[in-house]
């Protein structure tokens, strides 16, 4: 299966779009492999892609005070980008970049508009991957102000135990909240 059918997978389980609906945005699909280390979209840049992950990880970060946050990572079949810039067209506060060599489909944004008025189901399909990303979001905010940092570790390794083996710990330990010491003692003693 290429990325295109694992794309057209992906957006079936979002919605329902018929062959002119699809036609028109493989139409409109630019393929980007992305190396290791490189980026997708810088912080105060705007953005002109939405992407889908074919192959590979990436993660989306934002400094502060000199460190990096992670807040989010995207594996094969996500869709991915900085929401908050699709809406206000305001430069991006995050940075998004390949944690190992990436295979992605990008959807020019000025495309993507364009589909949303000729087609209502891509309209529809923009919402849901909004939503979607807005109920991680919420997720991960209700996690921090209520689970400790084992609870957290626990549910990252049953939702996404790909992304465990696949990023490295300091990564890992930036997206949980905590320093990878915690990490490392966290993991020692579920290993108990």
């Amino acid at each position: 299966m290429d990325i295109q059918d694992n794309m057209k997978k992906a957006v079936g389980k979002l919605v329902s779009l018929d062959e002119p609906a699809w036609a028109r945005i493989e139409s409109c699909l630019v393929p980007k492999r992305l190396l290791e280390g490189h980026h997708i979209i810088r912080e105060g840049a705007v953005a002109r892609y939405v992407g889908f992950v074919g192959d590979g990880c990436l993660r989306s970060f934002y400094y502060h005070d000199g460190e990096e946050y992670t807040v989010n990572f995207f594996l094969p079949g996500d869709f991915f980008g900085d929401c908050q810039n699709f809406i206000a067209r305001d430069p991006s506060t995050i940075t998004i970049q390949a944690v190992e060599p990436s295979q992605l489909l990008l959807i020019p944004l000025d495309d993507l508009n364009q589909m949303e008025e000729e087609f209502p189901a891509v309209e529809s399909l923009g919402k849901r991957i909004t939503e979607k990303h807005y109920e991680h979001e919420r997720k991960r905010i209700t996690s921090f102000l209520s689970d400790n940092a084992e609870k957290r570790y626990l549910d990252l390794l049953e939702n996404k135990p790909l992304l465990i083996r696949r990023t490295p710990q300091h990564m890992v330990a930036s997206y949980l909240g905590m320093s990878p010491e915690t990490l490392s003692r966290v993991r020692r003693h579920i290993a108990q």
